[in-house]
């Protein structure tokens, strides 16, 4: 295998390991969504973005050598990795392909698991909402008898002001 080739997919394999390691945060967020434990989502958050520092370093060796092989095959433009696999050889073609498809696998599993940790914090802050709602109520409707028309009567409430 040429040795470009090899350096790509040695990049690839390294894009990949961090990928799963950015999913395996985004199952431990979805944990620690649930569990409301907020300090530790701002670390899971912290390792998540070293990681995705690590990814963009990656990313700039990747295009520099797609670069390098573009040059090697007298190519000025591509689409993407999958039109620069055809003018490699055999060997070259397999590893890189192999590589790719486990990426966009793991890619999209990352994906869906965010989604997934997007809509608990959606519905976290949307009850942290309704609590508030309910713990500053005004008791508008909680008046009976002949005063329950006074508008003018003293409101109620756990709190002094609305947040």
């Amino acid at each position: 295998m040429d040795k470009l080739v090899e350096q790509l997919v040695l990049i690839l394999e390294n894009e990949l390991a961090i990928y799963e390691k950015i999913n395996q945060l985004a199952e431990e967020k979805k944990g620690t969504i649930i569990d409301g434990k907020v300090k530790e989502l701002e670390l899971l958050t912290e390792k998540e973005q070293t990681f995705t520092r690590s990814l963009i370093k990656l990313e700039t060796l990747r295009s520099k050598t797609v670069d390098q092989l573009m040059q090697k095959y007298g190519l000025v433009e591509i689409e993407n990795v999958t039109d620069l696999i055809e003018y490699m050889g055999p060997e070259g073609k397999a590893a890189v392909s192999k590589m790719k498809d486990q990426i966009l696998g793991v890619v999209d599993e990352l994906q869906s698991k965010n989604d997934k940790n997007k809509i608990l914090i959606e519905q976290s802050l949307e009850f942290i909402d309704f609590n508030m709602e309910l713990l500053t109520a005004v008791g508008d409707n909680a008046n009976y008898g002949s005063d329950a028309d006074d508008k003018d009567k003293e409101k109620r409430s756990i709190f002094d002001v609305r947040v």
